[in-house]
């Protein structure tokens, strides 16, 4: 099945679909719980990248000698 059904054949062969209840109804997400898990992922990208970075400069410093402590942010 083609991803974008847009003409007047398809939509009648997906109104047929829908109304012998081959698909589910399903549940639209608020925009305020999408705007909400939108936050939620963009932290956690940040803290990955937060860790990448740090331990990079630790790794790069203890390559030269330099021995450094991981401090616990909270």
């Amino acid at each position: 099945m083609k991803a974008n059904k847009t003409d007047p054949h398809d939509a009648a062969g997906l109104a047929q679909l829908a109304g012998t209840s081959f698909y589910k109804e399903v549940h639209v997400k608020s925009p305020a719980a999408h705007g909400v898990g939108s936050m939620i992922t963009a932290r956690g990208h940040l803290v990955e990248a937060r860790v990448r970075l740090d331990n990079m400069i630790r790794g790069l410093c203890a390559t030269f000698g330099s021995v450094l402590r991981v401090l616990q942010i909270r």
